[in-house]
């Protein structure tokens, strides 16, 4: 018994030690958060996107969201075209999900392996302040676009 506690402990201060000098850590270091937050009245994009610190944009998610990753947008009206240029994976998507009635002109997604749900999207200003006139437009495979309220748009729905 003595001489399994003692290789037990021997084999703990070899791992502290290891973690102290080299840095080594025996557990895997933490990852990311898999939810990130949109608050356009309260939210700033220098935030760090948690739920006590939330982006103010849409875009912001777009452009640091990794496979996996998922942006709980709060309601609002958001005067952006969003575009998402980063993929998921199969197993792993991006899923921007609205949270209450969130507004928005249009999402171009080139990317794979992403899901919008829940938005209001409409925009009756094509080619005016950065619209094309789409509300959602697809150049990605595997995009899932549900539970969107698409209305009032100058070109055309989802293309």
């Amino acid at each position: 018994m003595y001489r399994i506690y003692s290789a037990l402990t021997r084999v703990g201060i070899a791992i502290v030690i290891l973690t102290l000098v080299l840095g080594v850590s025996p557990t895997p270091a933490s990852s990311a958060p898999a939810t990130f937050y949109v608050d356009g009245a309260l939210g700033s994009d220098s935030n760090l996107g948690t739920q006590s610190s939330p982006w103010k944009t849409i875009g912001k998610a777009a452009q640091a969201l990794s496979a996996g990753q998922t942006v709980s947008v709060d309601a609002g009206q958001y005067l952006e075209q969003v575009i998402i240029t980063r993929s998921g994976t199969s197993t792993a998507p991006i899923t921007f999900l609205a949270n209450g009635i969130v507004t928005v002109r249009s999402f171009r997604v080139q990317a794979s392996f992403i899901r919008v749900s829940g938005f209001e999207i409409t925009d009756k200003t094509a080619g005016i302040e950065g619209s094309d006139g789409w509300g959602v437009y697809v150049a990605g495979q595997h995009v899932t676009i549900d539970h969107n309220y698409i209305h009032d748009i100058a070109a055309g729905g989802i293309v």
